[in-house]
């Protein structure tokens, strides 16, 4: 993970927590296009949530998990989204 990366995910956290979605998200896009990472994915889905934007969110925390199958919270998250979306749950391949 390259520190421009990791300063891009810091930025959009700090935004988040100011409920500045439009910059956090632009933060977390260009984390995504430095480095794909799980938590760069984990942060994006919380940005969706807040705003609204439930499918968005479901879609970056199913990336996030492709990265990284082992964040639990990140699994109970999607599992709860497709509930509230009425999206049957996808199998888990172990």
């Amino acid at each position: 993970l390259t520190q421009k990366a990791i300063g891009h995910i810091f930025n959009a956290q700090k935004y988040y927590g100011g409920k500045k979605y439009a910059q956090a998200l632009s933060e977390i896009q260009s984390s995504l296009d430095t480095k794909e990472t799980a938590g760069a994915y984990v942060v994006q889905g919380s940005i969706y949530y807040a705003l609204g934007r439930r499918q968005a969110a479901l879609t970056a925390y199913r990336s996030a998990l492709s990265i990284d199958p082992t964040l639990r919270d990140v699994k109970t998250l999607v599992k709860s989204l497709e509930s509230q979306l009425s999206i049957p749950a996808e199998k888990e391949t172990e």
